[in-house]
């Protein structure tokens, strides 16, 4: 008896969700052809330590290094690379991350978390560009590289996390009634 309960229950609850807003999601970005992008560095971590504490230990790891240098002019615009890859997916369906602010919609890119090879984690917000009323939230992880310079890695690894996103982008404003799935 406690089953069927429970069974009732969740079948009232998911189509309570399934009714509720069914533009949850990606799919808000359907018809829309420039996608404005911004960026947030607020919750930024690298290698699990907060941007001052990285600073301090990256100057007393490579002390012949300008530290803050490097990581305000030389890693944190790779997330350029990001954009870059998102645009490289989205372009095929006539879609573009674009830094004209009087689209419908903006994309925050923030990064979370960092690693020196590269490997990222980010945390995507859409929002209305007019209200600023935020419609959805997701994240996209970014695999970095092998070999090379940290920039280079940190590029290599928000390119991935770029394609990634408009990939993620491109399946969620498809036409549900498709079968073909946008995923490598």
């Amino acid at each position: 008896m406690k089953r069927l309960l429970f069974v009732m229950q969740l079948l009232l609850l998911c189509s309570t969700l399934a009714l509720a807003k069914p533009n949850i999601g990606l799919g808000i970005l359907k018809g829309q052809h420039r996608i404005h992008w911004t960026m947030d560095w607020t919750q930024l971590t690298i290698e699990g330590m907060k941007p001052k504490e990285w600073l301090e230990f990256r100057q007393a790891e490579q002390p012949e290094y300008d530290a803050k240098y490097e990581l305000e002019s030389q890693l944190k615009p790779r997330i350029l690379d990001m954009v870059a890859g998102a645009n490289s997916k989205l372009m095929a369906k006539q879609m573009i991350l674009c830094s004209d602010s009087d689209c419908v919609y903006t994309i925050v890119l923030q990064p979370v978390s960092m690693s020196k090879k590269g490997n990222c984690t980010v945390k995507c917000f859409v929002k209305e560009t007019q209200s600023g009323k935020q419609a959805y939230e997701f994240f996209v992880l970014g695999r970095g590289g092998v070999f090379g310079s940290m920039s280079n890695l940190w590029g290599d690894g928000f390119q991935n996390a770029g394609r990634r996103m408009g990939k993620m982008i491109l399946n969620g404003v498809a036409d549900n009634s498709s079968n073909k799935k946008v995923w490598d």
